[in-house]
């Protein structure tokens, strides 16, 4: 007689995330049929997903199984790293909150930890998190391959390879001159992987001649290391003839003079030099906390000085530090710091900066002051989502009606929009239905506008439709107070008007974070979480006209305190 085996079957409902241009998530829910056992992944069709002018596509989506401790396919590096010895090598992968796991590598253990708070996992609705450790690989003469990492839980039950590892050899490392063909390229750690930009260090701006000494991949990524020992990625250089190159390049880029101008807007550093080379904007200060053991808070910081490194160059002896400076300009003074290096010390903050080339080859670098009156200030309002470059609508997060959360955004950023022109203020409201926008084109709006602030606004899912609150993002400490103000207007609406009288968290804060539409570090930027989609609560709030108005209002109201206050 053969055994009969019982098929135990589930009904589950999945809230199911999907990753929409790199950056953000779209949630929806389905209703599937499985074996208890065998719930890996699942196949949907998209056509209740997009806007109905999309194509249909069926997909399939990983679904975590339960009884799955380590989520095998999160692995980070999962092909291969191949890097500069000397570095660290960030490993990530997605694990049980509850689990405690370690990496293994070159006969060394490395503990992984926890990076994601409980209070994201509730608004996610899940129980992986990302867990992370850095491996330091050791130098080499010769480049070669050091084989895989694999990481095992603490009880042994289960382990997953992570990808090979190559070192690059001392003996070929590379010498190639580039330049930038982005309108700015931002630097990376070059003495680890993090996929993270750095936050204290000002972009290179487009026309920069730079020199390459490594090229290095972490999975299909690929990035130069440049002579600073700065990372920038790949897709924003281009080679350059070496024949044009050299009639131009000295040994040395002297740096012939430098002057401090002022306008309404800006302190900028004029700069004249030999030819366009690598420099480094480094502002100090700039203060991370770790205070969640993952939520990484930016402190404000109260800035006391900008360095500026001429990667290699050399500064004209004839250049004094005595220059001439105008009292409504953000510093007090200017010193050399060695032969390539000057200190501009500040007396008063600076909300943005970036560089420029200007006409006469001259280096440009602007520091924005802060704006003291709405009046005539230019704001970009970007609604969240919308039109991509496939030529269809990325909906965004769904609610629970024909309603999607593109246009709630929409909506609420019109209205945001013609509050503040009322105000006096010169706004930018970007056109995300018919026009496709990529996530980096977006705040480059703010750039090519010259805007004194970017203001992304979207609305949240995820908790499984418990969460009704309101939360804002930041990157740039010069955003936190842009963010807090916010915050706390939103969250004053939800307690005395959307909701007066029922008790509730209603504010998530306002938190750091790396979304790509705010990374830019011209001007003061947020993006907004103004509700919860998935809440019915939230949403008929949001669906109903009176109610948006006032969150809108108190958007505004957000960014008036912002300009009125000072910090």
């Amino acid at each position: 007689m053969k055994e009969k085996k019982l098929k135990r079957f589930i009904f589950l409902t999945i809230i199911l995330e999907i990753l929409i241009s790199n950056s953000f998530s779209a949630f929806f829910s389905t209703t599937i049929i499985a074996k208890a056992d065998e719930i890996n992944s699942i196949n949907i069709k998209k056509e209740n997903i997009l806007d109905d002018k999309s194509p249909e596509k069926d997909e399939s989506y990983t679904v975590f199984n339960e009884n799955e401790k380590l989520f095998k396919d999160s692995v980070v590096p999962k092909e291969v790293a191949r890097i500069e010895g000397g570095t660290d090598l960030l490993v990530e992968v997605k694990l049980h909150y509850k689990e405690k796991a370690n990496v293994f590598f070159n006969g060394k253990k490395y503990p992984l930890i926890q990076v994601d708070t409980k209070e994201f996992l509730t608004g996610r609705q899940t129980k992986y998190s990302k867990f992370r450790a850095f491996v330091h690989i050791d130098k080499s003469k010769y480049t070669k391959s050091l084989g895989n990492f694999y990481i095992e839980l603490e009880d042994k039950t289960q382990r997953a390879n992570g990808g090979e590892i190559i070192v690059i050899g001392e003996e070929d490392k590379i010498s190639e001159h580039l330049v930038v063909d982005n309108y700015s390229a931002k630097l990376y750690d070059g003495k680890n992987t993090s996929y993270v930009p750095l936050e204290y260090m000002g972009s290179i701006p487009k026309d920069t001649i730079v020199r390459a000494t490594n090229k290095v991949k972490i999975d299909n990524k690929e990035y130069y290391i440049l002579e600073s020992g700065y990372r920038v990625r790949i897709e924003d250089l281009k080679s350059i003839e070496e024949n044009d190159l050299f009639n131009t390049m000295k040994e040395k880029n002297e740096i012939k003079s430098i002057e401090i101008l002022e306008s309404e807007k800006y302190s900028t550093i004029k700069i004249k030099e030999d030819y366009k080379g690598e420099y480094d904007l480094i502002t100090s200060c700039n203060i991370y906390k770790d205070e969640k053991n993952s939520d990484f808070n930016v402190e404000v910081p109260i800035l006391n000085s900008v360095y500026i490194r001429f990667v290699n160059g050399k500064i004209n002896s004839k250049i004094k530090e005595n220059l001439k400076i105008d009292k409504e300009s953000i510093f007090e003074d200017m010193k050399k710091s060695g032969e390539n290096e000057i200190k501009l010390g500040l007396k008063n903050k600076y909300y943005g900066h970036y560089g420029f080339y200007d006409k006469d080859g001259y280096l440009n670098i602007r520091f924005r002051k802060k704006i003291m009156d709405i009046k005539n200030s230019t704001i970009v309002i970007d609604p969240g989502h919308g039109m991509n470059k496939l030529g269809f609508l990325d909906s965004g997060a769904l609610g629970f009606s024909k309603i999607n959360e593109h246009d709630l955004n929409r909506m609420i950023a019109k209205s945001v929009s013609k509050h503040l022109k009322k105000l006096g203020a010169n706004v930018i409201l970007l056109n995300t239905t018919k026009k496709a926008y990529s996530l980096q084109e977006r705040p480059r709006e703010a750039y090519i506008n010259d805007a004194d602030m970017f203001i992304s606004i979207h609305n949240n899912s995820g908790g499984g439709g418990k969460l009704n609150a309101t939360e804002d993002y930041y990157y740039t400490s010069f955003s936190k107070n842009l963010a807090l103000e916010i915050n706390k207007e939103l969250t004053k609406t939800y307690e005395n008007c959307l909701f007066n009288g029922i008790e509730g968290d209603y504010n998530r804060g306002a938190k750091w974070d790396y979304y790509t539409v705010i990374l830019e570090k011209h001007c003061p930027s947020v993006l907004i979480e103004v509700g919860y989609v998935d809440n019915k609560k939230s949403f008929e709030k949001l669906t109903n006209e009176y109610y948006r108005e006032k969150l809108s209002k108190s958007i505004v109201k957000g960014i008036e305190n912002y300009v009125k206050n000072t910090y």
